[in-house]
């Protein structure tokens, strides 16, 4: 999560691939998978298209 917030423009889009993620993070890409499918579920992330990503998050961050 860290890095996409890292990573996130102004308007909290995040532009990676999953492999640039397994690749910066040295995980699996199942793993990336079902992180990105859990933070879909629970609201936090949108996918707009392949590699392109929105942030939903609160003014608390």
């Amino acid at each position: 999560m860290e890095l996409l917030v890292e990573n996130m423009d102004e308007k909290y889009l995040v532009k990676y691939t999953i492999k640039e993620i397994c690749d910066e993070l040295e995980v699996s890409k199942p793993t990336v998978i079902q992180t990105f499918k859990l933070l879909e579920e629970k609201g936090v992330l949108t996918k707009i298209k392949n590699g392109l990503y929105r942030l939903n998050l609160s003014d608390e961050l």
